[in-house]
């Protein structure tokens, strides 16, 4: 086992962790990671980080897959950090125990207690809606590709058979929503006149186009996170309309089926068939099982 890892201390907002870990068969990156613990008293006695911050700060590889954290506590005790966390095999959806520990120093200037405490705002008071907002908490995202390289320590390349695979599941989701907002950028707005119509029943929802022009720079409501989706699996070529179709012809009633109080499975499994059944579509190419994968990261 091999890994290092950097504890910084800010005057103003406490405590990040920058961590790089090789465990044999997994591998991890943390990047700027907020620790919420107001000193190093609480820090021995170990904090759990919070679950978007895991979600979009650190990355993880199983034998060269793709995998993610699902929850994580860190202690450091005696020059070590102790990390425990639970930890998702993307391919399979197997849930994996990981306890470990990792030299760490603790920096200059920290109390005891009484000190700032690195707390990330929860997922309610965060406006997906705003351009900035992914940008402003996400910041860069760890390389997947970059933890396969490191095991690399004579220089050679890596041998492709070793590269991880293409991005699955909540992977996918990360990368597609990071890249939203240049792929937006990128693309030329049409003339007014040529902007797709929104349906009849959507009334005043906030709503991003296709052509990636604003219809409102409030918050999104539930059609306009519906719409989100729908944009995001034609973005990954899970779905295809017919010609003359847009996102935000499906919106209402996608909103609805995500709404329902059921399993994320049988939640996919009504998305899927009431899907087949709208003239917008012409093909669904996800199965019904990666699909019930999203809609449980959505």
């Amino acid at each position: 086992m091999s890994g290092t890892a950097t504890l910084k201390w800010f005057s103003d907002r406490g405590f990040e962790l920058d961590l790089t870990a090789d465990l044999e068969d997994i591998q991890l990156r943390f990047a700027a990671l907020p620790v919420p613990a107001d000193g190093s008293e609480e820090l021995a006695l170990g904090v759990e980080l919070n679950k978007l911050d895991i979600l979009f700060k650190c990355q993880a590889v199983i034998d060269g897959a793709s995998a993610q954290l699902q929850d994580a506590t860190v202690a450091v005790k005696n020059g070590k950090l102790l990390l425990n966390a639970g930890l998702e095999d993307v391919e399979n959806g197997l849930l994996y125990p990981l306890e470990t520990e990792i030299p760490v120093l603790m920096p200059s200037g920290v109390p005891e207690s009484g000190g700032p405490r690195n707390q990330s705002p929860d997922e309610d008071e965060l406006d997906w809606g705003d351009e900035t907002t992914f940008e402003a908490f996400v910041g860069e995202l760890p390389d997947a590709a970059l933890l396969t390289e490191e095991r690399e320590l004579d220089g050679s390349p890596v041998p492709e058979e070793d590269l991880p695979a293409p991005p699955k599941g909540l992977t996918a989701l990360l990368e597609a929503l990071k890249n939203l907002d240049d792929e937006e950028d990128d693309l030329e707005a049409p003339p007014a006149e040529e902007d797709p119509p929104l349906p009849a029943d959507a009334g005043a929802a906030k709503q991003t186009l296709a052509d990636g022009s604003k219809l409102s720079d409030q918050k999104m409501d539930e059609v306009g996170e519906a719409i989100s989706l729908i944009e995001l699996l034609i973005r990954r070529e899970d779905l295809e309309l017919e010609e003359d179709h847009h996102p935000a012809d499906l919106g209402r009633g996608v909103a609805e089926i995500l709404s329902m109080p059921i399993s994320y499975d049988a939640k996919a499994a009504s998305l899927s068939e009431w899907l087949l059944e709208q003239p917008a579509i012409a093909d669904i190419y996800v199965d019904d099982e990666t699909l019930s994968e999203l809609l449980s990261q959505w």
